[in-house]
């Protein structure tokens, strides 16, 4: 089951940072509402996994496309021009597994935690269960739409962002299947080319692309899914 959309994110990406925010909020306030320790660690343990399944699907569908790539690099590039780099596949470490029905519990969960004697508004609006149309700030909900593709100028890639009512975007980049990101580019328009400082010069790189929206200089939403391209000298 689904819990209702109404207060529920309606994409991954965005499920996932919704529940990471539930259980850090409901670990600081659990015990105040009634609930025990063994409430607060089923919901960290059913975190992890969605953290994990989250991040795990968004790596595979970035390396089939790196996979892709590289194959359309090695059968159609020109002769002599350039290596490609096989891209390095992505390891996946699980958490300890859960049974099955993460979202029927959670909604099992919310029930209770509406029934508990100290349950207020402010409650609900730290824990995100407020319906959506009674947020002040929906955007946090938002997910870029980002397509990223290669250009034959030395280290740079050109990439598409759909900004919805955003002012401008973040883009940034992770090398060698690093979880460390950095800042490449900012753009206020849409596609922006962006330059890269080479690890390796005179050396194809292949680098993982993502992109968060900003309005008024601040953050809002998630980050897009990453997307793999690879910059030729």
């Amino acid at each position: 089951m689904l819990p209702n959309q109404r207060w529920f994110p309606t994409n991954r990406t965005a499920r996932a940072a919704w529940f990471g925010n539930f259980a850090e909020q409901f670990a600081n306030i659990a015990v105040s509402l009634g609930f025990t320790q063994a409430d607060i660690d089923g919901v960290a343990a059913d975190n992890m996994v969605v953290q994990f399944a989250a991040s795990s699907m968004t790596s595979a569908k970035a390396y089939t496309k790196a996979l892709q790539s590289f194959h359309l690099l090695i059968t159609q590039g020109e002769i002599g021009k350039t290596t490609p780099q096989f891209p390095t596949a992505p390891n996946f470490t699980p958490p300890p597994m859960v049974d099955a029905g993460i979202w029927e519990r959670l909604e099992r969960l919310r029930r209770r935690i509406k029934a508990a004697p100290a349950f207020t508004n402010e409650t609900a609006a730290v824990l995100g269960l407020i319906p959506v149309q009674e947020r002040r700030f929906s955007e946090r909900d938002t997910v870029p739409k980002m397509k990223v593709s290669a250009l034959e100028t030395s280290y740079k890639f050109k990439v598409s962002v759909t900004r919805h009512r955003a002012d401008g975007f973040q883009v940034q980049i992770s090398r060698n299947g690093s979880d460390v990101w950095e800042n490449a580019a900012f753009g206020t328009a849409s596609p922006l080319i962006v330059e890269v400082v080479p690890a390796n010069q005179g050396q194809p790189e292949q680098i993982l692309v993502r992109a968060q929206l900003y309005k008024a200089n601040k953050p809002v939403g998630v980050f897009s899914d990453g997307n793999y391209v690879t910059v030729v000298p």
